[in-house]
């Protein structure tokens, strides 16, 4: 393997918009990007659709295996419940078989386009005009150039190079 084979590829990459991953976390930001990819790819096949809504299923297990292989099934399954939590997945079960316990899983869009409008206002609302007021909401601040040590305790240190 050489190194350009680590780099991102069209066939082995996940990419998160920032946005997401402040708003519910990096990882809640990738599972939710993840399952987004497999949603659509059923509804282009219309494959999967219960109740009004296009769905993916998988253990936990498999989700690690196939989608997250660098993190733990623990993890996989955390990132799962809170992103159920959030209201952002809902999850249902569609088996065949009563004994099949497979999670299917789609994602509430009315809820995530909620929250993209709240992202969007809180963003617009944040921007502001006057930069001092954006200094001081930010913790950015400048060290002033002629700094004076007189009320310091060093003010009797020599700093100067011999």
């Amino acid at each position: 393997m050489t190194y350009n084979e680590l780099f991102a590829n069209e066939f082995d990459t996940q990419i998160v918009r920032k946005k997401l991953a402040k708003a519910i976390g990096l990882n809640e930001a990738i599972v939710l990007n993840q399952l987004h990819y497999w949603i659509e790819k059923n509804r282009r096949k219309g494959k999967n659709n219960y109740d009004n809504a296009y769905w993916v299923y998988n253990t936990y297990d498999e989700w690690q295996k196939q989608d997250f292989e660098y993190w733990s099934v623990d993890t996989v399954k955390r990132t799962f419940t809170k992103l159920e939590k959030l209201g952002l997945v809902i999850s249902g079960n569609y088996n065949k078989m009563p004994m099949d316990r497979t999670k299917w899983y789609t994602i509430d869009y009315e809820k995530l386009e909620e929250m993209a409008t709240n992202i969007e206002k809180s963003t617009i609302s944040a921007k502001c005009t006057d930069g001092l007021v954006q200094s001081a909401l930010s913790n950015n601040h400048r060290i002033p150039k002629n700094t004076d040590y007189s009320s310091t305790a060093l003010k009797d240190t020599d700093f100067s190079k011999e």
